[in-house]
């Protein structure tokens, strides 16, 4: 029974120091699928002719420019994370 507990705490162990890295690409992934979706967001309402005004323009820039510095932030978070 011993030896149970103790290859059950070292699998934990493993996982729990391997979640740091696990999290940082899940948040970069979903990060990913956040500026794909605003930038085709963003192109589709353009064509269609959605966005006539210069305000909406300028909020689809905003959106833009916001999910593309999450998107620096998580990467740059995800490198720092497999450096260690």
């Amino acid at each position: 029974m011993d030896i149970i507990k103790k290859q059950l705490r070292k699998s934990i162990d493993r996982i729990g120091e391997n979640l740091d890295k696990i999290m940082s690409v899940g948040q970069f992934v979903i990060g990913c699928i956040m500026f794909a979706c605003v930038l085709t967001g963003v192109v589709a309402h353009s064509i269609m002719g959605n966005i006539t005004s210069p305000v909406g323009y300028i909020v689809a820039f905003v959106f833009v420019y916001l999910v593309w510095q999450m998107l620096r932030i998580s990467y740059k978070e995800m490198s720092d994370e497999f450096k260690k």
